[in-house]
């Protein structure tokens, strides 16, 4: 299925894999909707890829608040008429020894992970209204291989790539909507020799991809 005319949701939009991820879409004819926490990365990002803003919107928020997520999807609906995909990026990634990991620092990446949740329940509502659409979940490399130089527990429990809280949510979804034609997808991207440790780790609903760009039109298509 074509992605010209379809709505994309992309948190974390302003930088990165989210960024990068926008101008995919934009590329594949999609209109998106972006959230980010800084609204001038994604007044950047937007202006990158539809100078003449028709296609696009920004809504700047901690996606860990829940009205972040309302706000979100609510101009999805005003700009686009609903919502098709939803690409779910946010993240928090502040390295950091476990045992020195404060209660403060869990609060940040709970509330991101509700913040996960939130968003997946009210764009899924609308996917059901329009009779189907996509999910997919960045996860990261991290969760899969542990890194010394960049000691990340607490983030890798947050964004885990597999097995962890993204693919958890995945799982869930996909048997419980199945009947409303809905896809769900976790991604991790990866680099180097990366892709060779982690191969064993694949999954129906676990993508392990290496170039982002290429991969994202095509996956989405192939799933809505």
């Amino acid at each position: 299925m074509s992605l010209e005319g379809k709505v994309v949701v992309i948190s974390g939009a302003g930088t990165g894999i989210g960024a990068h991820a926008t101008k995919a879409m934009r590329a594949a004819g999609a209109c998106v909707v972006l959230n980010g926490r800084r609204a001038d990365k994604l007044e950047q990002v937007a202006s990158s890829v539809d100078p003449d803003g028709k296609n696009v919107a920004c809504v700047a928020g901690d996606i860990g608040d829940p009205k972040t997520s309302v706000r979100v999807v609510k101009t999805a609906i005003e700009r686009f008429g609903g919502v098709d995909v939803l690409f779910n990026n946010a993240g928090i990634f502040e390295p950091k020894p476990f045992l020195q990991v404060s209660q403060e620092d869990l609060r940040g990446y709970f509330n991101l992970m509700g913040g996960y949740f939130a968003l997946t329940q009210s764009a899924v509502r609308q996917m059901k209204k329009r009779g189907g659409g996509a999910v997919i979940s960045i996860g990261s490399i991290w969760a899969m291989q542990g890194i010394a130089a960049t000691p990340s527990s607490a983030p890798s429990m947050a964004k885990g790539g597999t097995g962890d809280v993204l693919t958890g949510l995945t799982a869930g979804l996909i048997a419980q909507t199945r009947d409303i034609g809905l896809a769900v997808r976790a991604a991790v991207w990866l680099h180097g020799r990366a892709g060779e440790l982690a191969a064993e780790e694949l999954t129906e609903y676990c993508v392990l991809a290496t170039d982002l760009l290429t991969y994202l039109p095509r996956a989405i298509r192939e799933v809505i």
